[in-house]
């Protein structure tokens, strides 16, 4: 389930991926390899821009991820001390969240089943005394916590990943002032031109 969960999000969020109508006009030979190059683009571009950023990061956790558990993936939104490489952000937030919400369900009824494991294999045992017993009921123990806490979190998931949702229209915001600098523009402008414009916005601020 481990590997299953990190080749998901890996191909999912993480890889470069090329327009269907460009990879068909590449493959009519309408355009070169090196004119498709120029339209391949990241498929999750604020992950992608995180990635860049905290590299290092990023992979340890996807090994964490790989080897260890996929509730490590959720260190990426868990603010460790407001750390900015503990608040990762997606375009496709809300993908991510239904896809951590599946993930944690099928781990919570593999728990379940578990814990129904373990309840038969201490019915069956006659010494309460010996480390079996023991390792059995810590065992049965930890899962009805993973449970009750996954159940928690799942309540507030939205929450606690509305951070990125929040902020999806500020990032694009900020992205389309780097691309087009109003003061760049304003330069080609006269004064007259600027003082028309102004009246203008005036204008339709005082209507709305």
């Amino acid at each position: 389930m481990n590997i299953v969960f990190q080749i998901f999000f890996s191909c999912t969020f993480n890889r470069l991926v090329t327009p269907p109508d460009k990879k068909k006009k590449y493959k009519q030979g309408k355009i070169t390899k090196a004119e498709l190059k120029q339209y391949i683009h990241p498929s999750d571009e604020y992950f992608h821009t995180y990635v860049r950023k905290h590299g290092c990061v990023s992979c340890w956790i996807a090994l964490f991820t790989f080897f260890c558990t996929f509730r490590c993936n959720k260190t990426y939104y868990s603010r460790f001390y407001s750390f900015d490489m503990f608040k990762a952000r997606w375009f496709w937030a809300k993908y991510y969240r239904k896809s951590m919400t599946v993930f944690c369900i099928i781990a919570m009824v593999i728990d379940a089943l578990i814990i129904c494991l373990c309840v038969a294999a201490l019915l069956t045992m006659n010494v309460f005394s010996n480390m079996l017993w023991i390792t059995t009921v810590e065992v049965a123990v930890l899962a009805l916590l993973l449970i009750i806490f996954g159940c928690i979190e799942l309540c507030m998931l939205k929450e606690y990943l509305g951070y990125t949702q929040q902020n999806k229209a500020a990032w694009s915001a900020t992205n389309t002032r780097q691309k087009f600098d109003v003061s760049t523009a304003n330069d080609f402008l006269d004064k007259d031109s600027r003082e028309v414009m102004m009246k203008n916005l005036l204008r339709n601020v005082k209507t709305n």
